[in-house]
C-alpha cells in the first residue's frame, strides 16, 4: 500500500540535503495529506534505518496524515458563523475579530471581508432601524 499510494497520488519531493532517498506519498487515500514533516525526518541523517520503517509504517497507518482545509470552505465557514453570530447582536468588529483568531481570513482579506459585510447587512436590514443604529455605533 506505501509504495502504491506514492505511485497512484506521486512523492513529497525531497528536501535540502537528503541524506538517504525515500519516497514518502503525498496522501495515502487521496483524500488528505502526509505531513512533509514524514518526509523529513525519514531523510535526516540523525535517523536510523529502523526509525525509517517506522515513520513509514506511521504514514501507512495514517498517523501522521492531516485533512486539507481549503480557503474556500474556511470562507464559507467563515461566512456562516458571522451569520450566526450577527444574529445573536455580535458588532461586525467582534465578527470580524473572531474570524481571525479562528484563522478564517488573513487581516488584509478580513479588512475587505468586513466592509462587504456592513455593505451586505445594511442592505438586508433597510427598513431595520435597530439594525442601522447597531451597525454605525463605534
Amino acid at each position: 500500500p506505501f509504495s502504491h499510494a506514492s505511485n497512484q497520488y506521486g512523492a513529497i519531493p525531497p528536501g535540502e540535503n537528503p541524506t538517504r532517498v525515500v519516497d514518502i506519498p503525498v496522501s495515502m487515500d487521496g483524500e488528505t495529506k502526509v505531513s512533509k514533516f514524514a518526509r523529513t525526518a525519514a531523510e535526516a541523517q540523525i535517523t536510523t534505518d529502523e526509525m525509517v520503517g517506522r515513520i513509514e509504517q506511521l504514514v501507512q497507518d495514517g498517523k501522521l496524515s492531516h485533512e486539507v482545509y481549503s480557503n474556500k470552505q474556511a470562507i464559507e465557514d467563515g461566512a456562516k458563523q458571522i451569520e450566526k453570530q450577527y444574529a445573536r447582536g455580535k458588532s461586525i468588529e467582534q465578527l470580524s475579530h473572531a474570524c481571525l483568531c479562528a484563522g478564517w481570513f488573513d487581516a488584509y482579506s478580513l479588512c475587505v471581508f468586513a466592509n462587504c459585510l456592513r455593505a451586505v447587512f445594511c442592505l438586508r436590514a433597510v427598513t431595520s432601524e435597530n439594525f442601522l443604529r447597531r451597525l454605525t455605533k463605534r
